[in-house]
């Protein structure tokens, strides 16, 4: 996989300065941020949780710019007097742009808190559940056809009660008795978080097939 550098997602290169002259193909460039953003942090966030976290801060604020540009024009563009089913698709993309930003802050906190713990038993198990998950997500954005969509929308169905038997198993009940366990406590918790916000992505993807059939 092609390693992904601050310059790369700092610079909005998806978004020139005469998008808004041509909004239909902006929209489709959009689509292919999501993308790479996506890819992005499956690659590298939950692997570096192995390693080392400081490496993931640069690629943290340069998407989060992205983040900001793509919603400033997004905002730009729904104050301009285009076609309805335009403005229903920036809307669309609004919100599920919204999730995207809270999944890559989601995921960087767990990478981050799971620095150094990547050994234990339980860190292992998420890091490659949710690096699973993902890549899972990307290949239905990528293709969203809807056996990609369903898997999608199976892996990130409630997992609640596996959660806490996970923690109960761990020793995880009573978070802060120390610093590791109180870390692995909140690992389990931005990870239900995580594959919630994937499963929002999953609905909404499977709410415009369906809208793009009829």
């Amino acid at each position: 996989m092609a390693t992904h550098t601050r310059a790369d997602f700092s610079c909005p290169i998806y978004i020139q300065h005469n998008s808004l002259n041509s909004p239909e193909t902006a929209l489709d460039l959009w689509h292919s941020s999501r993308c790479a953003r996506l890819a992005c942090w499956g690659g590298i966030s939950t692997r570096r949780a192995r390693e080392d976290a400081s490496n993931l801060k640069p690629l943290h604020a340069a998407v989060n710019q992205l983040g900001r540009h793509i919603a400033e024009f997004l905002e730009a563009l729904l104050k301009m007097p285009i076609a309805t089913d335009l403005a229903a698709r920036a809307i669309s993309f609004q919100r599920k742009e919204s999730t995207l930003r809270a999944l890559e802050e989601n995921v960087y906190l767990f990478a981050e808190t799971l620095t150094g713990l990547a050994g234990e038993e339980l860190a292992g198990l998420l890091i490659e559940s949710l690096d699973t998950i993902l890549y899972s997500a990307l290949a239905a954005l990528e293709s969203p056809r809807d056996l990609e969509i369903d898997i999608l929308v199976n892996m990130t169905d409630d997992r609640s009660g596996m959660m806490e038997e996970l923690r109960s198993r761990h020793g995880l009940q009573q978070a802060g008795i120390t610093n590791h366990t109180s870390a692995l406590h909140y690992a389990t918790t931005l990870f239900e978080r995580n594959v919630w916000l994937l499963r929002q992505l999953a609905l909404w993807m499977r709410e415009d097939a369906k809208f793009s059939v009829v």
